[in-house]
């Protein structure tokens, strides 16, 4: 098949599971993960070196809201801020405890950060201050997709699903249709959705998610990410080495051969390259199909 992915290691130097890829530009990019980890290369992938060594908890998420100004998350509420391009990182008052997950701006002033228990929280101000809004659950949510200013969903563990219509303010639980945790939401469009999930799950709407289908396929791995390059091409990748692609934004999906076999958690597509990092210190990349 032409549109299969020729995939290669990238050597990072170690061996901790990596949680989460960002990069800002072609040629620098971020990973955080477990033990403190946070990662920086400014040469496309092919050198990393540690970008802070003060931090020892498990980061679960980075992202950048510009080239110079960027968020890591993780366990104990944490939100660590740099705003010089990932050289240092400052720790941001949260005001909870609990593990956050995800962190995701729809500019460089709103943002959102969701975690355990139920807890999301908002800024509006690029990230300085972090309320805690009405989620109405106390479920964990692991991730966070904004359609637009006012619409959004969130997903976590146990089916649970909730969505806002009011900027993120307060939300609203949705009929459980899985009892699989649901790992990751995203939006590739203003109606096109897609969540994954545990045992293979995955969801899709086109109708900005007032209904959501099960898309069959006969993966029973985890499904942890997904990432689209554009309306139409997306992935998912899971456990086992499992990357999935669909080119019709996201009612089909098949698997590709990577033949790599670890636990592979987050995806990033930059221009025409895909990023993965997994368990073990891996990253992957390759070139997307033309």
């Amino acid at each position: 098949d032409a549109r299969e992915i020729l995939f290669t290691d990238l050597k990072t130097g170690v061996n901790s599971t990596l949680n989460s890829i960002h990069f800002t530009d072609e040629f620098n990019g971020f990973v955080c993960g477990y033990d403190g980890t946070i990662l920086k290369t400014s040469d496309g992938g092919s050198a990393w070196i540690f970008a802070d060594t003060i931090h020892s908890n498990i980061f679960w998420d980075v992202t950048f809201i510009n080239n110079q100004k960027g968020f890591v998350v993780g366990e104990r509420g944490i939100i660590l801020t740099t705003n010089d391009s990932g050289n240092t990182w400052n720790p941001v008052p949260s005001s909870v405890s609990q593990t956050l997950f995800k962190i995701r701006f729809i500019d460089e002033m709103t943002g959102f950060a969701v975690g355990s228990e139920g807890i999301i929280l908002k800024t509006t101000n690029g990230g300085t201050n972090w309320r805690r809004v009405i989620s109405n659950t106390t479920t964990l949510i692991y991730s966070i997709s904004m359609i637009d200013r006012n619409n959004g969903f969130a997903v976590g563990w146990e089916g649970e699903i909730i969505s806002t219509t009011n900027g993120g303010d307060i939300w609203e639980k949705h009929p459980v249709q899985s009892n699989q945790y649901l790992r990751d939401i995203y939006f590739s469009s203003s109606t096109n959705g897609i969540i994954a999930g545990g045992g293979g799950l995955i969801l899709y709407t086109s109708n900005a998610g007032k209904k959501w289908n099960e898309v069959k396929t006969d993966i029973i791995s985890g499904l942890f990410s997904i990432n689209f390059a554009d309306e139409k091409n997306g992935f998912i990748s899971g456990g086992r080495g499992v990357i999935l692609i669909t080119n019709n934004s996201g009612k089909n999906w098949r698997q590709l051969n990577t033949g790599f076999f670890t636990a592979l958690n987050d995806i990033e597509i930059k221009n025409d390259k895909i990023f993965i990092a997994g368990t073990n210190g891996t990253i992957l990349t390759g070139n997307l199909p033309r």
